[in-house]
């Protein structure tokens, strides 16, 4: 006896959100969708109850998708999407269910299945321009930005959301009645441990759905979320001995895969019966024992005085209303502040003349359309001795539209930065640094080892070398003799030219495109003016054209031929040949001829039309051909004329500095030729100082590198303690660059590895970078 079982046939499309939808008011949202058949052997279709649905798909999401807290909001019957009526759910099943048995094959309904979140009835449209903190940090393991948002929602609770890369995988809503509830609770624990200097209660690990809808769960997949990396974010409520009534913290807690240690934001909060309010600036804590000693600061010394400063920033955002100078920072009103592009890492950095001391840093947002505080919020405030390595103070959160002042521990440094981590904006409208200053000079920062030192250590671990021959470039173009023709014809073969230019360019050459069995031609052609002196009509019978090897010897020539040209009206002669080398001229006559022949060659031809439009390098230079006319008198008439190269233009480190407006003593440059095909192909090492970028560029290719980018090298050559990393973006059969690093001094950074290769010629050459790195690390 078999049992009947009643399958439904159900696709699921579960909507979850996303960060940065186009448009503000835009429902963000995000569409899986999946298949799966739902069998229940105890019911037929008729005895289910909607209820009894739900939980049994619950569990089948819950399994395949992992999204056990969420609701059916509709379904979809044809093209119409159904609003599901709490009151009257079990309609529902009679869409559904009823006619679609597995019998009927009928066309799969359509169910859809929304987080909370998304609910309108539940939730508005998150209000996120009012936040009081963001912490994030870049995991270089995938270059992903961990971040965490806290911030005052519009109808008066606090949110909290994190977000891995540009997904949000998680949003918290706490309302004031909540809080108070959190605080009566964490207080009684504190009031019973007298050891006790603050007391704590987990945020992200609460996923009980109360009457005020307090955690939603809104993760959405991502290849990044499952990269195996160590990375972690965390939040909790801290109360310490210090909150009054209806104030508490929250610990921000980001744990990235290339740091040891976690990084800690602890943010102050208030509330009243209605609404979350704002308490101050969020501060950055060294280790948890910081808490109790957090907020001690809340306003600078009244001694301090505003530091006068030097102003640049990492590109300029162009608009005729942004000033982008100190004087515009000055102004409280923040209208015409400073902005940059979509920058990497955008800063603006503060010099001094002296190395002040900071006790506080005032920022106010730039205050114009298209710009405000989410422009500058999160922003590190950072400090440096010698603008090379950047330590940071303290993150810029909490920054409403007026002005902001942040406690600085009294740091005494000569620059510093307002810089934001990732690609993006940056605005300010308002930086004042405040202080006590000094007249001491500027420190001399040792930048490690001396320059000398890395010198020697690139020239003592990388052997330069140079293997197979070398094109010869900018060698001035040998000059032609002038020739007088000899022999016992009649005729005259005259060149017509004098000038030494025109000497020099009578002949021209050109080779074939391509080789054969290893073999192709060298062509040359020349005009000369003929003259019959004699009394009676006399005609060219053949002509013989040969060249001078390199030992002297004549060897002929083939393909010899007669025609005439014609000027090209765009510059240069179109030739016209005969079939036939005889030529009649009356007593008296003459004519302007052209005469070709070619050299069989054994070798590749050029590799471009500049480098065939020449005699190959075995060819001797000058080369001297001799032609020789016989003529209908059975006498014969010759006449020499000379070919040279001209100079040979290829990319030296030179030419590429000025062709690049750079300074050539900051480019790095190798070269390898093929002095079969004249092709040269090159590796250069330079500074782009707008970009704020090292660039390997070869040959057309080209690759930018940040100095953090160059510090993943670093990282990674001292985890694996390597002096050799390969950049393999760039790298080729022919070609490949290898960074080099100094154990010796914690894996720095100092130079670069080339080898190089062409059916010729082979060149290791190293090339020493340690100051190209030094400058960009101030860039």
């Amino acid at each position: 006896m078999t049992t009947s079982k009643t399958i439904t046939k159900l696709k699921i499309h579960y909507r979850s959100l996303y960060s940065n939808p186009n448009m503000r008011n835009q429902e963000p949202q995000e569409v899986t969708s999946l298949r799966f058949n739902y069998i229940n052997t105890a019911k037929i279709p008729s005895e289910l109850t909607f209820a009894e649905l739900k939980q049994e798909l619950k569990k089948e999401l819950a399994t395949r998708l992992g999204r056990p807290n969420a609701d059916f909001v509709s379904y979809l019957t044809g093209h119409d999407e159904v609003e599901i009526d709490p009151t009257c759910d079990q309609m529902v099943l009679s869409q559904v269910l009823q006619s679609n048995s597995l019998n009927e094959r009928l066309d799969d309904i359509i169910m859809v299945y929304e987080p909370k979140l998304l609910s309108r009835k539940l939730l508005p449209i998150l209000d996120i321009s009012e936040p009081l903190a963001l912490f994030e940090k870049v995991d270089t393991g995938d270059n992903t930005k961990r971040s965490i948002q806290v911030g005052l929602q519009q109808f008066g609770k606090l949110y909290l959301r994190v977000l891995n890369g540009g997904s949000v995988s998680r949003l918290v809503l706490y309302s004031p009645s909540q809080l108070t509830g959190i605080f009566t609770q964490l207080k009684k624990q504190l009031n019973s441990d007298n050891n006790a200097e603050h007391v704590s209660h987990p945020i992200l690990t609460h996923t009980s759905l109360d009457e005020y809808y307090a955690s939603y769960d809104c993760k959405v997949a991502s290849s990044k979320t499952f990269s195996e990396l160590d990375w972690s974010v965390d939040a909790k409520f801290v109360l310490t001995r210090k909150n009054d009534a209806n104030s508490m913290n929250i610990l921000l807690n980001i744990k990235v895969s290339n740091e040891e240690t976690p990084s800690l934001l602890l943010v102050p909060l208030k509330w009243t019966e209605y609404r979350v309010l704002r308490k101050g600036a969020p501060v950055e804590l060294a280790n948890m024992d910081a808490i109790s000693t957090a907020f001690v600061e809340v306003e600078p010394p009244k001694d301090a005085v505003s530091l006068p400063y030097k102003l640049r920033q990492s590109s300029k955002y162009s608009s005729d209303s942004i000033a982008h100078t100190y004087e515009a920072l000055q102004d409280e009103k923040g209208e015409n502040g400073a902005a940059t592009n979509n920058d990497n890492k955008p800063f603006f950095q503060a010099t001094f003349d002296h190395p002040h001391t900071v006790c506080a840093c005032v920022v106010k947002p730039l205050l114009q359309s298209g710009w405000g505080a989410e422009y500058l919020t999160g922003a590190y405030l950072m400090y440096s001795q010698d603008e090379m390595e950047w330590k940071t103070a303290l993150q810029l959160n909490g920054i409403t539209d007026n002005a902001t002042t942040f406690v600085v521990p009294n740091i005494s440094a000569p620059y510093w930065r307002i810089r934001k981590d990732g690609q993006g904006y940056l605005g300010i409208g308002h930086w004042k640094l405040m202080g006590v200053p000094s007249e001491e000079p500027i420190p001399e920062i040792p930048a490690g080892k001396p320059f000398e030192y890395y010198q020697t250590l690139l020239s003592n671990s990388v052997k330069n070398s140079k293997e197979g021959g070398e094109l010869n470039t900018g060698v001035p173009r040998v000059n032609c003799q002038k020739y007088q023709d000899c022999g016992e014809s009649s005729f005259n073969l005259l060149v017509a030219e004098d000038d030494q230019n025109a000497l020099n360019s009578l002949v021209e050459a050109t080779q074939d495109t391509w080789e054969r069995d290893g073999k192709f031609n060298n062509y040359f052609k020349f005009p000369l003016t003929v003259l019959n002196k004699g009394s009676d009509l006399l005609s060219f019978v053949k002509i013989e054209m040969a060249y001078k090897n390199g030992s002297g010897e004549w060897v002929p020539m083939q393909n010899v031929k007669l025609g005439v040209r014609y000027p090209r009206w765009s510059g240069g002669f179109d030739y016209n040949f005969f079939d036939s080398p005889v030529v009649n001229f009356k007593a008296g006559a003459a004519d302007t001829l052209v005469f070709h022949g070619s050299i069989q060659v054994t070798g590749k031809p050029g590799i471009d039309f500049n480098a065939r439009n020449r005699a190959h390098h075995s060819l001797p230079q000058p080369l001297v051909i001799r032609t020789t006319v016989y003529d209908s008198d059975n006498k014969t008439r010759e006449i020499f004329v000379e070919q040279s190269n001209k100079t040979l233009y290829l990319t030296d480190v030179k030419e590429f500095a000025t062709s690049n407006s750079l300074d050539v003593s900051k480019v790095r440059f190798v070269s390898c030729d093929d002095v079969e095909t004249m092709d040269r192909t090159y590796v250069a090492v330079y500074l782009h100082e707008k970009d704020r970028v090292m660039y390997v560029r070869s040959s057309g290719t080209s690759y930018g590198y940040s100095y953090d980018d160059l510090q993943s090298y670093v990282n990674d050559a001292k985890k694996n303690s390597k002096e050799e990393v390969e950049l393999t973006d760039i790298g080729n059969e022919t070609r490949h660059v290898y960074l080099r690093f100094d154990p010796a001094t914690d894996y720095k950074l100092y130079g670069a590895r080339v080898v190089m290769k062409s059916d010729t010629s082979k060149v290791e050459e190293g090339l020493l970078i340690k100051d190209l790195i030094d400058e960009l690390a101030k860039l």
